[in-house]
């Protein structure tokens, strides 16, 4: 980057000089996507828990298509359990007067609204759980495994990812890699949890789901259209309060020291630089599909921004030849979700295909980020994550957090 001292390190003539991160820490190219897992993340198999289940830690398999970071109107927030008179009377009438439909309905508004703000049509579920330690809410939705948050969707301090409940093992959620049926991963989630929770069970489940079937876990299942749900957002207040970034839903504790970290700057600049270098290296090898996750679009449009030469019309035609890429796939794998994972040859090659696609939708979100100079790193480190390199992100962090603190910044 001008300025910060360090190049990408990218494939495709890019500058180098990004600073890698320890021998070992990259993983095998073409392996499975695993959930990004944060230490103290999940239980054992069998373990038991000791309370209800918690806030998100690391998402299993996430995806979908990429959304230009940067810039937008201001973030807009998933409702809390607390709701209005105005959202209950937008919402209708609650099934059998149960509070938690509207509870669920509020969330589900919020997570809609911030789809239509990232420019993404995404199909969500919202659960509220009930058990003798309280209320809980849990999200999925059909992109990757089911946690993937557009950037302009930000999740209510009282919602939770439910593939990153760290009441369950990690990487629980795996089997669900391109389901279009959120509704499935969570009855999925609420079946797992009643083992190791006493007491819980489902209170109402709503959904945007284009088929919609009662998944038969119990509760009140209330489907709406995507129209209808946007009818409502007309009627309902709205939000005030604070929200949380994508990686703080991800992740608190990872996400304050990449705040730590975005100090502005060359600081900044160079951090940023670093991240995308690494990880556009390991991007650029084939997966298990023998195709790499980034094209020569790329490096050339990450090498104009280091060569200070990135300008609208350059973006515009990286936009242009991104949403074509692969078909369209690439920004939007749905097309190629299998149908069910029965665990037949022809469903784990359509996984296999989804999740690259997605993998490589998550790294045309990153190269994105760039329109931004500095991109914000909480977005760089999200989309790398999503694609991904978790444990080359933490590692890759840990090096810069090592060589500031050797040179007293």
């Amino acid at each position: 980057m001008a300025g910060s001292g360090s190049g990408f390190g990218a494939p495709g003539g890019m500058a180098g000089g990004g600073m890698m991160p320890p021998s070992g820490a990259m993983g095998a190219a073409g392996q499975p996507l695993a959930p990004y897992s944060p230490p103290g993340a999940g239980v054992p198999a069998g373990g038991a828990a000791t309370g209800p289940a918690g806030g998100g830690s690391g998402p299993g398999p996430t995806g979908g298509p990429g959304s230009a970071p940067g810039g937008g109107p201001a973030p807009v927030m998933a409702g809390g359990p607390g709701s209005s008179a105005a959202m209950a009377a937008a919402a209708g009438a609650s099934e059998d007067g149960n509070p938690d439909v509207t509870t669920a309905q509020r969330v589900l508004a919020g997570l809609v609204r911030g789809s239509e703000a990232s420019d993404m049509l995404v199909v969500w579920a919202v659960a509220v759980l009930r058990s003798p330690y309280g209320s809980q809410i849990m999200v999925a939705n059909n992109m990757g495994g089911g946690g993937y948050l557009p950037s302009k969707v930000f999740l209510p301090t009282t919602a939770h990812l439910a593939v990153s409940d760290p009441a369950l093992p990690i990487g629980w959620a795996a089997d669900w890699m391109g389901c279009q049926r959120p509704s499935k991963i969570l009855a999925d989630h609420f079946t797992r949890l009643r083992k190791l929770i006493a007491g819980v069970t489902v209170s109402a489940i709503v959904t945007t789901e284009l088929w919609p079937e009662p998944p038969g876990c119990g509760g009140d299942f209330v489907p709406m259209q995507h129209r209808e749900v946007l009818g409502m957002l007309s009627q309902a207040p709205r939000l005030d309060g604070g929200h949380r970034h994508r990686l703080a839903a991800l992740d608190q504790g990872l996400a304050q020291r990449v705040d730590a970290l975005d100090r502005g700057g060359d600081v900044s600049a160079w951090a940023a630089a670093t991240l995308t270098g690494t990880v556009f290296k390991e991007a650029a090898k084939p997966d298990g599909t023998g195709s790499a996750l980034v094209h020569a679009a790329d490096a050339d449009i990450l090498q104009a921004v280091n060569d200070g030469t990135a300008n609208v019309e350059m973006w515009t035609t990286y936009d242009r030849a991104a949403e074509q890429r692969d078909n369209g796939a690439a920004l939007w794998p749905d097309t190629h979700a299998p149908r069910d994972n029965d665990g037949s040859d022809a469903a784990q090659a359509a996984i296999l295909w989804y999740q690259h696609y997605y993998r490589a939708g998550r790294m045309i979100e990153l190269v994105r980020c760039w329109k931004a100079r500095p991109p914000r790193l909480a977005d760089v480190v999200y989309c790398a994550i999503s694609a991904g390199f978790g444990s080359l992100v933490v590692s890759t962090l840990a090096a810069m957090e090592h060589h500031l603190g050797e040179q007293g910044k």
